[in-house]
């Protein structure tokens, strides 16, 4: 009896391991979603374009049909992304880091190991994910310094 809960331990606690095509997927919704937050910082005015942070999750989703987890992860991301006003810069900072936490969550779940990092700003409580480790605030111009890493 021990022994079968045991192997019940085991297998109920390891994770299926992410194909390299879908592990590639990931890492280019990384990479747009890198792209926006570069654009953030660039422009204190204008909202960046998410079409192609949009087309990295979908082709993300067709990578991943096998692992309904994530698929299910993906597809909220989708929807954050889908739900975005591109005229209210309020709004758009909101979902970004809604985005951020559910991609973080991706990460996690998956154990991937990337170079992106998460990160906080208490002073507009909002989260982003950026490469490396330097804080460039993407939703406080006027402090781009403010924010810490997330470990």
């Amino acid at each position: 009896m021990k022994y079968l809960i045991l192997l019940l331990f085991i297998f109920f606690s390891c994770k299926a391991e992410l194909d390299t095509n879908a592990k590639n997927s990931i890492l280019k919704i990384l990479s747009e979603n890198q792209k926006v937050h570069e654009q953030l910082i660039q422009s204190e005015t204008e909202i960046p374009k998410t079409n192609a942070l949009l087309a990295s999750i979908q082709e993300a989703k067709s990578q991943t049909t096998q692992n309904k987890n994530l698929t299910s992860e993906l597809e909220k991301l989708e929807a954050i992304v889908n739900a975005i006003n591109p005229k209210d810069r309020e709004a758009f900072f909101g979902s970004m880091s809604s985005f951020s936490e559910g991609l973080t969550d991706i990460l996690k779940v998956n154990q991937l190991q990337t170079g992106y990092n998460k990160f906080y700003c208490p002073m507009v409580s909002k989260y982003w994910i950026a490469k490396g480790e330097q804080i460039q605030n993407p939703y406080a111009p006027e402090m781009r310094e403010c924010g810490e890493l997330v470990k």
